[in-house]
């Protein structure tokens, strides 16, 4: 269930995060079930770990945030693609030398 000041800030939302909301390091359910951990948040996306994948969800598919994240509906096939996308484009790589020296 949303508290009050759940859903005032989800009213007054423009697009982009709340500052004043902790979305980081939460469980994530989705109709009751743990789908994974908020790892990030993202040009208006939340993005959760889980299990091996991470899945990108628009931050207005949120209903409460609390201990724990709760979201609406949204579609799983575009979460995931999104957030590939997105592991893919920010993947920070370390190079290495033939003598295993990191290079800059």
């Amino acid at each position: 269930m949303m508290t009050l000041k759940t859903r005032i800030l989800k009213f007054l939302r423009i697009g982009t995060e709340d500052p004043e909301i902790d979305y980081m390091c939460k469980i994530v359910k989705h109709n009751g079930k743990k789908i994974g951990e908020s790892i990030a948040v993202d040009d208006a996306q939340l993005l959760i770990k889980h299990k091996k994948e991470i899945l990108s969800i628009p931050l207005d598919s949120i209903s409460a945030v609390s201990d724990e994240i709760t979201v609406n509906k949204f579609n799983r096939a575009k979460a995931k693609k999104m957030g590939q996308q997105w592991r893919n484009e920010r993947r920070d790589e370390m190079k290495y030398d033939e003598d295993g020296m990191p290079i800059q």
